[in-house]
């Protein structure tokens, strides 16, 4: 999480003690307590999540929660029994610490206090249900991912899809407006099954925009399509449900059975 090395390192403990008394550290420790005085509401909050994770997962553990400060590294850091969530990493878009480390602008949209739990329930969505990396293209990226913004909405209705999903109203207003040419670009190009590493990450991973879709467009455009196949798919089989959806390994079948056509 630090990137001090191993505790067994003959320099760790000297590096963990100039961590822990870094002038920085202890500033973002100050400031990290004025922004969360208390952990009321996310308690809350995330405590009524996990309470709809076990309406549709009753056999599933829920998690040890813990919160600590990163110094600006690690937001999450999941295990089979544990999610612990960094919160210095959600001080808020204003944050005047993220300007002087210099995050970028369209990473500041989602660091602050209310997307909190909506990414603890992605996260901990993530570590309960891993890709299936043994098939790796832009379709299954996009379809897995897809899947997680769906699993998210699930566990929070109360949530607005901005929120749950870290996209602004804009994106999701370009994403609607351009859904049909967006997925007739990708067949067209015939990138649907594309097994290069880098061409999955810019249309998954974040960023300004999405470069093949225009300046205009969000990142992760390519994601909320694949939200919207998963939708369909779960509105044609209605007998599916959210467990069956969440252990479905075989993305083609979703895809088959959605009748995607925007």
């Amino acid at each position: 999480i630090l990137k001090l090395g191993y505790p067994n390192d003959p320099g760790f403990a000297g590096r963990l003690r100039q961590f822990v008394t870094d002038r920085t550290n202890y500033e973002i420790y100050k400031e990290t307590l004025k922004v969360f005085p208390d952990l009321d509401t996310f308690k809350q909050e995330l405590t009524l999540a996990f309470r709809h994770y076990r309406y549709y997962f009753r056999e599933k553990p829920v998690p040890r929660v813990v919160t600590y400060i990163s110094g600006f590294n690690q937001s999450a850091i999941t295990d089979d029994s544990l999610l612990a969530i960094g919160l210095d990493k959600y001080l808020g878009t204003r944050e005047e610490l993220y300007r002087k480390i210099g995050v970028y602008n369209y990473l500041l949209t989602n660091m602050h206090p209310g997307k909190m739990v909506s990414d603890c329930m992605l996260f901990w969505g993530e570590t309960e249900f891993p890709f299936n990396d043994s098939i790796n293209n832009l379709l299954s990226a996009i379809l897995y991912k897809g899947r997680l913004l769906y699993f998210v909405s699930a566990i929070l209705p109360e949530h607005p899809d901005t929120l749950n999903w870290g996209f602004t109203g804009r994106d999701i207003t370009f994403c609607k407006a351009n859904e049909k040419s967006m997925w007739a670009y990708l067949v067209e190009k015939k990138l649907l099954f594309n097994t290069d590493r880098f061409t999955i990450d810019k249309f998954v991973l974040e960023g300004p925009f999405t470069r093949d879709f225009g300046r205009e467009s969000p990142a992760r455009a390519a994601v909320w399509m694949g939200y919207r196949i998963v939708s369909a798919y779960m509105a044609k089989n209605t007998d599916v449900t959210l467990q069956d959806l969440m252990e479905e390994r075989d993305y083609m079948r979703i895809l088959n059975l959605s009748a995607y056509n925007p």
